[in-house]
C-alpha cells in the first residue's frame, strides 16, 4: 500500500530534524539475514532518508545509518515494508523467515510489537467499505492497538510517540479507503469528511513519523477529488499540488506531497503531457533521493514512448488458446491491465463496456489482461459479468507489467496498427478524453 521510493544508487542523506532532536548524530547499525533464495531489493527508510542496502553472498546486508536520538523505520523488502525502531549507537539484527522479521538483542521487543499482526488490521480488500462499517473496523484496530499498548510496559517517550503514529496511520486508512476504494466521487460522511480536514494540521513534532506526512498526502488527495475540475489522473494531481502548497507551510512537507503525487503519477502514466506538474516538482523537490528517481523514470519511459514498438505477449483467452499481440495487427490495440480483486479495475468495466458498444465494428479490439492468480476466479467473474472484447489471463507470468513499468492496475494502452505505442499510459474509459481520442484515430 505505502509505496517505496526507489534510486540508482546507495546513499544516505541525514536531517537533524528527524524526530525532533537536536543531537549530535551517532551511527546505528542494522544486519539484515535473508533466505538464500531471496533476491528482492533492499532499502531502509526513515522520514528523511532512502538507503539501499547491498546484499552480499551469504545474502546479508549491513547499513550504518547515522542517527541523533531514536526514531521509526522502515525496511523494504521488494514491495513489502516492514516497521523498525531504530536506536543511535546501537546495533539491529535482524532475520527474514517467511515474510515475518526476528530480531536479536537491542530493540527485540519494540520491533516484536511494531510487526505484531493484528486480528483487527486493515488490508486492501477492505478498501471501498461503506464509509461507517470502514470507521468501526478502524476503531476496533486502534483499540486493539492501544490495549496491547497500555500494557507493554514501554517508556513514556515511545508509548507517546507511538499513540502518535497510531492516529496518523487511521487517518492514513481512512483516506485510503476512498483512494483505493473505486467508489468515485461518493459523498463522505461529516465524520469523515473533518477528520480528513483536520489532516492538514501540521505538527512539526511529528515528523519523523513516516505515517504522518502519508497521511497528510492521502488526505488531500480525497479532498483535491471533491474538486469538480479532477475529471481526470491529470487535473487531479494538479488539484493536489495546489491543496498543498496553498495549504501547508512546512516546506518538508509540501516538498513530500509534491514529489510523492509526481512520482506516483509518473510511475502509472508516464512522462508525456506533464510539463506543468514537472515545473512545480522542480520548485518544490530539493531532496536527492527524490530527483534521481525522477530522473530514473525519464530513463525508463524512454522505450515507452509513442512510436515505440510494443512489447510483445503471448496469453491464453478464455477457451485455453494462445493469443499473441501479433495476432491483433492490423487493428488499433485497447489494452486494460486489471484483476478481478482490483476496486478501481471494477469501477472502470461500465465505462469499458460503452466504449466497446460504441466502437463496436471499428477496427480497434478491445483486450483486457488479467493478473489474476486464480485462472478458475477470473474465468468465473468474466462468465458472471458477461465481459466482452478479448479476455487474456497472464497467469504467474508477470514479464509485461515489468516491461510496461506497471506498478498499480488498473493500467491501459493504445497500441496503433503496426504494433506502436499510441500511448503507454492511456486514459481510462470513465474519463471522457478517452472515446474522443479513440473516435479520431485515423483509419479507424
Amino acid at each position: 500500500m505505502r509505496r517505496m521510493v526507489k534510486t540508482l544508487f546507495v546513499w544516505f542523506v541525514f536531517v537533524s530534524g528527524c524526530c525532533s532532536c537536536v543531537q549530535k548524530a551517532k551511527d546505528m547499525e542494522l544486519v539484515l539475514h535473508l533466505p538464500m533464495d531471496y533476491s528482492f531489493e533492499i532499502s531502509l527508510e526513515t522520514a528523511d532518508t532512502i538507503l539501499n542496502l547491498v546484499v552480499d553472498s551469504t545474502k546479508t546486508a549491513v547499513a550504518r545509518l547515522p542517527l541523533a536520538n531514536s526514531c521509526y523505520g522502515r525496511l523494504w523488502v521488494g514491495d513489502r515494508h516492514f516497521p523498525l525502531w531504530l536506536e543511535a549507537s546501537t546495533s539491529l539484527d535482524v532475520t527474514l523467515e517467511m515474510n515475518v522479521l526476528y530480531f536479536k538483542e537491542n530493540s527485540e521487543k519494540i520491533n516484536a510489537y511494531l510487526n505484531r499482526k493484528w486480528y483487527n488490521s486493515i488490508n486492501f480488500r477492505d478498501y471501498g467499505m461503506e464509509d461507517l462499517s470502514f470507521r468501526t473496523k478502524l476503531d476496533n484496530m486502534v483499540q486493539e492497538q492501544e490495549q496491547v499498548l497500555d500494557t507493554s510496559g514501554f517508556d513514556p517517550f515511545f508509548m507517546n510517540l507511538e499513540r502518535k503514529r497510531m492516529l496518523y496511520d487511521r487517518r492514513y486508512e481512512l483516506a485510503s479507503n476512498i483512494v483505493y476504494g473505486g467508489q468515485g466521487d461518493r459523498t463522505l460522511s461529516g465524520d469523515t469528511f473533518m477528520e480528513l480536514r483536520e489532516s492538514l494540521t501540521e505538527d512539526s513534532t511529528a515528523w519523523g513519523i513516516l505515517e504522518y506526512a502519508e497521511s497528510v498526502q492521502q488526505a488531500i488527495h480525497v479532498l483535491a477529488r471533491m474538486e469538480e475540475s479532477s475529471v481526470n489522473s491529470k487535473t487531479l494531481l494538479m488539484n493536489v499540488l495546489k491543496i498543498a502548497t496553498e495549504n501547508l507551510k512546512d516546506m518538508r512537507l509540501i516538498e513530500f506531497v509534491v514529489a510523492r503525487s509526481v512520482l506516483s503519477y509518473v510511475r502509472s502514466h508516464g512522462m508525456e503531457g506533464i510539463e506543468e506538474m514537472e515545473r512545480v516538482f522542480q520548485e518544490r523537490v530539493k531532496r536527492t533521493d527524490y530527483l534521481a528517481e525522477y530522473n530514473q523514470y525519464i530513463e525508463r519511459n524512454k522505450p515507452l514512448l509513442k512510436g515505440q514498438p510494443t512489447v510483445p505477449f503471448t496469453f491464453q483467452d478464455v477457451e485455453g488458446k494462445d493469443v499473441s499481440l501479433s495476432d491483433l495487427k492490423g487493428k488499433y490495440v485497447y489494452i486494460d491491465v486489471w484483476a478481478t480483486w482490483c476496486g478501481p479495475c471494477n469501477a472502470e468495466i461500465p465505462h469499458l463496456k460503452v466504449l466497446e458498444k460504441k466502437l463496436h465494428g471499428r477496427n480497434i479490439y478491445f483486450v483486457s489482461i488479467s493478473c489474476d492468480e486464480s485462472k478458475e476466479a477470473w474465468l468465473k467473474f468474466v462468465k458472471d459479468k458477461k465481459l466482452d472484447g478479448i479476455q487474456l489471463i497472464m497467469g504467474e507470468d508477470r514479464s509485461f507489467m515489468e516491461s510496461i513499468l506497471c506498478s498499480g492496475i488498473p493500467r491501459f494502452l493504445l497500441i496503433d496498427k503496426e504494433g506502436n505505442y499510441v500511448n503507454a499510459n492511456m486514459s481510462r474509459p470513465s474519463d471522457p478524453k478517452t472515446l474522443e481520442v479513440l473516435e479520431n484515430l485515423p483509419g479507424l
